[in-house]
């Protein structure tokens, strides 16, 4: 049969032509969008061993198409259009815990692109469906806890397994409650807590590992602590570098998360809460200020900055809103409807602290120059400005009463009055105080430095005697108040060994207070704090070997034994209280008889005669 020569070419031109037309689908040219169709298998594969309509793990299941989108216990998994909110996308990407898929290695690279992409097309169900709406990102519904009185202090935080290191990191975060004696500092995926020394302290044991008070997980590196709402809630921000960002919010008392956000392809490097628990700022590497409603109103992003973002503020009256970053850049916002309000004259260097006055109308900042700044908040103009620190300042803080503490790389800190007068500063320290803080009394000072070690300091007049009796030692100077050394302590959770050291030395106190209450008020208050000692003691060395062990049967036995305790200290409480009620009904009785007449309690029992 002869060859057709000819028609190779026309069939080659008819195919040209079809898609050419116009009525030629766009998909021949464009990619298809990724479907469910597409997603399904792998979903299947990697997810339905643990979510899927029979075992569903979290209350997800991911059988079905349907099921994904109905979300799980803990809500909605899948923000189409937006990988990075989808929880699922986040926790198979390893950008959030828990690490999925549980007990296997990470997802491939095509398969996360296989996810992302489906998500981002719109979670079509296939080819023929249209995309999923997609949601504007909303900010979190959150009631705080409003602190009644004096600022509470943490109660019993949990005894969870704190890591351990001989070595901490340099203390980059730090706050102290504004009404209680405590501090809390950050530490790599925890925070840890210290009661601060009272005034009447001995130094030499006023600050050690006896302070330790506990510690609180958090997932990643903390670079920003913020006491609000009173002091009953702690704000930690950071997370890991390059990968995401991390806010979380604990109630002070019970340690409890009461918030936990991420958000960003990098960490925070700073966060603040408005003082009505309304409104969450951070800010970070990627130059934006983020603002998180936690009324439940739509995420706000701030921008303008043309460097990481290194401090957010909010005026302790709210209204407003500094951010500074690393190129000197200082602007202020109105927190309600999140527009400029100023752009402070631009800094010579890094702004690495921002202080706001007590009463909101003046702004400090601290620069990397060596000068502290201070700006009229509401006109922008400076009235005052100071050079602080040869190097560069490092920190700025306010007490309530409007005096300024500043650190810097001299390695000295200067307490400042409001007029910008130095009134005391410190000998050079062995590094460079990163962090510094007036304590909630204003004459005390707490720093952190670049080693991990705090330090305690009372500010107090020259020549005024330590709390331990001894007269100050230090040369006379002509600043009129002076800084001395009220405690140190290694900011890394203290070993079983100092541990089970502080409980001996709490014991030996209850001894002591054990005899006191003998004399005062009988076998029952003995029975009190011999329990409350006990129980103590037994706490102590319960937190050393959950930090040095893992759990065990050695474990179990010490749980156990705190529970009889606390049921013993029960017992003793109990006992102390009946104690005191025999004694009050005895009173009452002898009244009645010297009176003629008989008590409610000797006739309602006549057998307790």
């Amino acid at each position: 049969m002869a060859p057709m020569s000819g028609r190779p070419s026309l069939w080659l031109a008819a195919l040209l032509a079809a898609l050419l037309s116009p009525l030629a689908p766009a998909s021949a040219w464009a990619k298809e969008p990724v479907t469910y169709e597409q997603v399904g298998p792998l979903l299947e594969a990697k997810c339905t061993l643990c979510h899927d309509a029979e075992d569903q793990g979290g209350g997800l299941d991911l059988s079905s198409y349907e099921a994904i989108l109905r979300g799980g216990a803990s809500g909605d998994v899948i923000a189409p259009g937006d990988p990075e909110g989808s929880k699922l996308f986040r926790v198979v990407a390893r950008l959030e815990q828990p690490f999925m898929p549980r007990g296997e290695g990470p997802l491939s690279k095509a398969e996360l692109a296989l996810l992302s992409g489906w998500i981002k097309a719109g979670v079509r169900r296939d080819a023929q469906s249209l995309p999923l709406e997609v949601k504007e990102r909303a900010g979190v519904a959150l009631e705080l806890p409003q602190a009644s009185g004096p600022a509470p202090t943490p109660l019993a935080y949990p005894l969870d397994a704190l890591p351990y290191a001989r070595r901490a990191g340099a203390a980059i975060a730090l706050d102290t409650s504004p009404g209680a004696p405590f501090l809390v500092t950050g530490a790599r995926d925890q925070l840890l807590c210290y009661e601060l020394p009272a005034a009447t302290t001995p130094a030499a044991r006023s600050f050690g590992p006896q302070a330790f008070q506990g510690g609180l997980a958090f997932p990643g590196r903390v670079h920003d602590l913020r006491f609000c709402a009173g002091g009953s809630a702690l704000l930690a921000t950071g997370g890991d570098a390059a990968r995401e960002g991390r806010a979380r919010l604990y109630e002070v008392r019970s340690g409890r998360v009461l918030l936990d956000y991420s958000a960003s392809k990098d960490v925070f490097l700073s966060g603040d809460l408005r003082e009505d628990g309304a409104l969450l700022a951070t800010g970070g590497p990627d130059r934006k200020v983020r603002l998180i409603s936690l009324r439940g109103e739509p995420e706000r992003v701030l921008e303008g900055h043309t460097d990481w973002v290194t401090v957010t503020r909010f005026s302790p009256d709210g209204v407003l809103l500094a951010t500074a970053d690393r190129a000197g850049g200082v602007f202020v916002w109105e927190s309600a409807s999140a527009q400029r309000y100023l752009a402070l004259p631009a800094h010579p260097a890094a702004v690495s602290a921002l202080a706001w006055r007590p009463d909101s109308n003046l702004l400090v900042t601290a620069c990397e120059d060596g000068w502290l700044r201070a700006f009229d908040a509401y006109e922008g103009r400076e009235v005052k400005k100071v050079q602080a620190h040869g190097g560069g300042v490092l920190d700025a803080s306010f007490a309530s009463d409007g005096r300024l503490v500043s650190a810097g790389r001299d390695r000295r800190l200067k307490v400042w009055d409001g007029a910008g007068t130095l009134l005391a500063e410190s000998k050079p320290q062995p590094d460079l105080p990163l962090r510094v803080r007036f304590g909630a009394d204003p004459s005390l000072i707490v720093s952190g430095d670049w080693l991990g070690d705090l330090r305690a300091w009372r500010l107090g007049p020259p020549g005024e005697k330590s709390p331990g009796g001894k007269a100050n030692k230090q040369p006379q100077s002509k600043l009129p108040l002076r800084l001395r050394p009220a405690g140190r302590v290694h900011p890394a959770p203290p070993s079983l060994g100092a541990r089970l050291g502080a409980a001996r030395a709490a014991l030996l106190e209850a001894a002591r207070a054990q005899v006191e209450a003998r004399l005062a008020e009988g076998g029952a208050a003995r029975a009190l704090v011999r329990a409350a000692a006990l129980l103590g003691l037994q706490r102590a060395a319960h937190r050393g070997t959950l930090a040095q062990t893992r759990p065990g049967p050695e474990l179990l036995r010490q749980a156990e034994l705190i529970r009889s305790l606390e049921a013993s200290l029960a017992v003793a409480r109990q006992a102390k209280a009946s104690a005191a009620e025999a004694g009050a009904a005895e009173a009452g009785a002898a009244e009645a008889t010297a009176s003629g007449t008989p008590s409610p309690a000797s006739v309602a029992s006549p057998s307790s005669l």
